[in-house]
């Protein structure tokens, strides 16, 4: 699921955590922002080498 947050400089922060994986980027325009969390969400879902590229796993805990 993908969160877009204005930040105080004005600039739009986009998150996605999805299976696992968190990735995050700010842009000037809100609408660049959504773009760019849509096509990170694809990539996660797909298993697309794009997506495994740009995001790496969060850590569960201990083993």
């Amino acid at each position: 699921m993908a969160t877009i947050n204005k930040l105080p400089s004005g600039k739009h922060r986009a998150q996605v955590r999805r299976q696992g994986v968190y990735r995050a980027q700010t842009f000037s325009r809100k609408i660049d922002a959504q773009a760019w969390a849509v096509e990170i969400e694809r990539a996660i879902e797909s298993g697309s080498s794009r997506g495994v590229m740009l995001a790496c796993p969060l850590k569960s805990g201990p083993p």
